[in-house]
């Protein structure tokens, strides 16, 4: 899927970006404000910030916000949360911690919800997961219980993004196994890398789908806002 394929009022365009830290705030709010494709977004579903800058990139952008930290990060000393923006008010929030802490660094990582109007009610959830230095059997229970949770769900239109720190093929095959058993199907993008480290590309941010249909999708090049790629997709309801 490339480019802008429908203007139709029935069409929403959702974002899913890790922005590393928060550490560019304002460079992230440049790009979202000012590229084609960003600024159009009814929704963004936003990784690594803090309070202070999920509240800075949504004032700047004019969006509803729903922002949880999931810990305190020891490499910034800042907060290490989700937020969920969009143009509509947003209501049923919820936060849902995911298990396990980080083998290093001892962080927690959490999974956020929150409902909101873009034509349709629209149920949107934003997750990171925790990075492959974890061991594997236990990121798989990171996905096992987002896949729980998307199952326990039953809002009928609902999109997940998020960070899944899914560095090789069978990484991605295992998320998107579980949690198409919960009844959402991964959207595809042409070229599946959001994020390129010693050169190597790598597909660790995705998008799931229930109740839509994906009709465009695109990567945007981070320039100094991040080392993640944004990803932006629309849906047909």
């Amino acid at each position: 899927m490339h480019g802008d394929e429908s203007d139709s009022a029935d069409v929403t365009t959702v974002v899913t970006w890790n922005v590393r830290f928060g550490e560019q705030v304002d460079a992230a709010a440049d790009l979202l404000s000012t590229h084609p494709m960003l600024s159009v977004a009814d929704a963004l579903l936003l990784q690594e910030l803090d309070g202070d800058g999920a509240r800075r990139i949504a004032s700047a952008l004019a969006l509803e916000l729903h922002y949880e930290p999931a810990c305190m990060h020891p490499q910034t000393g800042r907060e290490f949360g989700n937020a969920i923006l969009s143009r509509s008010p947003l209501r049923d929030r919820r936060v849902v911690p995911l298990p396990h802490t980080a083998t290093i660094s001892g962080t927690r990582r959490i999974a956020v919800a929150a409902t909101t109007d873009l034509g349709h009610d629209v149920r949107l959830w934003c997750t990171h997961a925790e990075i492959p230095v974890m061991a594997p059997h236990l990121r798989r229970r990171q996905f096992r219980t987002v896949a729980d949770v998307m199952r326990r769900d039953p809002a009928p239109m609902m999109i997940l993004g998020g960070d899944f720190n899914t560095v090789t093929r069978r990484g991605i095959d295992t998320v998107s196994s579980m949690i198409r058993a919960a009844g959402l199907e991964r959207a595809r993008l042409s070229e599946d890398a959001t994020i390129r480290r010693a050169g190597r590309p790598l597909a660790l941010d995705h998008v799931f789908h229930r109740g839509v249909t994906p009709v465009a999708a695109g990567v945007v090049e981070p320039g100094r806002a991040s080392d993640h790629s944004a990803v932006w997709f629309r849906f047909r309801a």
